[in-house]
């Protein structure tokens, strides 16, 4: 027997029947949705490009206990927001693709940008921060972390922000930028 999600079962006699409950949608899942289904036609007809996987165990170092232990070496600094941004204008799209997989964990520090969203995403949040006043009204989102829960219902819409983090993953689409952070530091 297959259970079918937000469906209530009745029994009439010996079969089982399934009833499907009406849900209501929100205008954020409806946009989210259609959203959704653009960046699948984008990617199929090869309009959106999702590059650098997360940090993986390729990235971790482990010792076996003998001698001392290595030292980190820093990671290399992230060029500003903008500069990143402008260098779509000037590259082919081999060479953007090479420069956003070249910025994989490189360290961000005191960046500012103005709260956009706290998205909540399951049961974790995510501060969407867009790098653009808030008087730019075509802007959306450009850079996103995640944030703990006690934080996630202090922030304003349009709330000014200054983070610094890792860069985990750059993606494009439709010439906008967005950044993933981890290892993030919000100052106060």
């Amino acid at each position: 027997m297959v259970a079918v999600e937000g469906a209530v079962q009745r029994q009439t006699g010996p079969q089982v029947v399934y009833v499907e409950q009406k849900r209501k949608r929100s205008a954020v899942s409806i946009m989210g949705l259609v959203l959704l289904g653009v960046c699948v036609v984008c990617g199929v007809a090869g309009g959106g490009v999702m590059l650098l996987g997360g940090l993986g165990d390729s990235d971790r170092v482990e010792t076996t206990g003998a001698g001392p232990l290595p030292t980190a070496t820093p990671l290399p600094s992230a060029p500003p927001f903008p500069e990143i941004r402008e260098n779509i204008e000037g590259m082919t799209e081999a060479q953007w693709k090479a420069y956003l997989a070249s910025l994989k964990a490189h360290r961000v520090g005191n960046w500012s940008g103005w709260v956009e969203d706290v998205n909540v995403v399951g049961s974790t949040y995510e501060l969407w921060v867009d790098m653009d006043p808030p008087d730019d009204v075509l802007s959306g989102y450009d850079v996103d972390f995640e944030i703990p829960e006690d934080k996630a219902l202090g922030y304003q819409k349009d709330q000014p922000v200054r983070f610094s983090g890792v860069i985990e993953s750059v993606s494009e689409f439709l010439g906008s930028v967005t950044v993933h952070l981890v290892d993030v530091s919000v100052a106060p």
